[in-house]
């Protein structure tokens, strides 16, 4: 990606002030490569989350391997995003600038009530010591977890594929521009699902 930018600064420097065209930039571009996410063991993290004695850790993990949240949507969520009459969680400009409802699951709102009860926040869902938001989301999971957020991601949408639930439902609720990038998820599913944690 810095390369492609690079790339396209140049031209458009030709183009705009020498007003001239630039030929052969097309053989250097780097081809797309796509990393298939580690997935792990579903019901193991599930374990290891219920048993998490902090209650605004557990509530972010619960939320991150329930509805596959990115770091930058459990950060912005709001107290009003949680829909617990629809039982949706609505995220509002989600990556790409796209808003889009997930499903909120009954034990994912027991734990958030249990979590709000206790810490009482105002506005954002998830606020920090001195912050309005909590910014150490992906430090949470690791301490944890012992793994990234976007794997609690890949590892909860994918044990919904495993579970029946039909690409395009997951590819909605990942927040996905095409279908295409949700199918990345299958040859995961299929090879690569790691069992020790």
């Amino acid at each position: 990606s810095y390369r492609n930018v690079a790339i396209n600064a140049i031209k458009a420097y030709f183009k705009l002030y020498l007003r001239k065209k630039v030929k052969g930039f097309a053989s250097i571009r780097p081809p797309e490569v796509y990393k298939q996410p580690k997935v792990y063991n579903a019901e193991i993290l599930a374990i290891k989350i219920n048993n998490i004695q902090n209650l605004k850790h557990k509530a972010i993990l619960t939320l991150g391997l329930s509805a596959w949240l990115r770091q930058g949507e459990l950060r912005n969520l709001l107290i009003s995003n949680i829909d617990s009459t629809r039982m949706v969680i609505n995220i509002i400009n989600g990556k790409g600038q796209k808003d889009r409802e997930v499903k909120l699951s009954t034990n994912t709102l027991t734990v958030l009530r249990n979590y709000f009860k206790v810490f009482k926040p105002k506005k954002y869902l998830f606020n920090g010591q001195k912050t309005e938001q909590y910014n150490s989301i992906n430090a949470v999971c690791q301490n944890y977890l012992g793994i990234r957020l976007h794997a609690l991601r890949a590892t909860g949408s994918t044990f919904a594929l495993a579970s029946g639930t039909d690409i395009k439902t997951v590819s909605e609720m990942l927040g996905h521009k095409k279908i295409e990038t949700t199918k990345f998820y299958i040859p995961t599913l299929l090879n690569r699902v790691h069992q020790a944690l």
